[in-house]
This record gives C-alpha cells, sequence and structure tokens, in this order.
C-alpha cells in the first residue's frame, strides 16, 4: 500500500514539479494564459530537465542550508556566553 501510495502520489508530484514552475515566467512574458501557458512551460521544461531539476534544488536547499548554519552559529554564541556552572 505505501508502495501505491508513491507511485500514485511522489512520482506524478516530481512530474508536476519539474515541469510548473516555467508558468509564471510564461504568464508575465509572453501574455497567454491558462492551458496554453502550461504547455509552453511544459515545452520549455522539456528542453533542459535537468537544468530546472538543477536550480529547483538549489532553490530548496540553499534557504535550508542558511538556516541550518545560522542556527549552529547562534546555538554556539548562546552556548559559549552562557557556560555551565
Amino acid at each position: 500500500m505505501t508502495l501505491g501510495g508513491l507511485v500514485l502520489c511522489v512520482i506524478p508530484g516530481l512530474f508536476v514539479l519539474v515541469n510548473i514552475p516555467l508558468v509564471t515566467p510564461v504568464l508575465m512574458m509572453e501574455d497567454i494564459s491558462g492551458r496554453a501557458a502550461l504547455r509552453r512551460a511544459k515545452s520549455l521544461a522539456k528542453r533542459s530537465r535537468r537544468t530546472v531539476t538543477l536550480i529547483l534544488f538549489l532553490q530548496i536547499r540553499r534557504p535550508h542550508h542558511s538556516f541550518s548554519s545560522a542556527g549552529f552559529v547562534v546555538s554556539s554564541v548562546i552556548k559559549h556566553l552562557n557556560p555551565p556552572e
């Protein structure tokens, strides 16, 4: 059942995640809307799926890395300022 959920939800979700990010730029720059914008975004993403996937990964990973680093620095400063007695 879990594998079925993975196949029915996650894999199509990843497909949509790679195809949808270009819809907003298409709507704004090419002045088309609706399904035509979705088709155009899909055709643009199809030309360079690897690049779109890499950019999406970086957009997700960079804030996570920044907040993790900031949290480490803040916790180190707090531990340094409040040494155990």
